[in-house]
């Protein structure tokens, strides 16, 4: 039966669907590291936090010529779909094979299933992590 959208009220369920079956059939094991840093006695120390998860790793966009800060211009973007177990805010460093990137942006889906993150490669002095 179909339902008048007048009858639902605002904040009612739509028919988004459980993506969960569905998009785990794509997801493949996937490592990343998390890196926090602290400041212990003066000194800048950082540790990673490895965690496993299924998902799926893409580029996010072509690499086409954009108007964005000159040093960023060529930089890696990640789109990033994962199960809930991996979770992360903006401004956080993680590492994915060897190299560093910051998260721009953050989806949580979990009640879908999933979970999306862009990410942006970024550079330290500690790039090697």
């Amino acid at each position: 039966m179909i339902t008048n959208a007048k009858n639902k009220k605002i904040n009612q369920s739509g028919n988004l669907p459980n993506m969960s079956s569905t998009i785990v059939g794509w997801f493949l094991p996937i490592r990343v590291g998390i890196v926090s840093r602290s400041v212990v006695d003066y000194e800048q120390s950082k540790s990673i936090q490895w965690i496993d998860t299924q998902g799926v790793v893409q580029q996010y966009k072509t690499q086409d010529l954009e108007i964005t800060k000159a040093g960023e211009r060529s930089w890696d973007l990640l789109q990033i779909h994962c199960l809930p177990n991996l979770q992360l805010d903006n401004d956080d460093l993680i590492i994915y094979k060897d190299t560093l990137y910051k998260v721009m942006n953050n989806n949580n889906y979990s009640d879908y299933g999933y979970m999306e993150y862009i990410c942006i490669e970024t550079f330290t002095e500690t790039q090697s992590a």
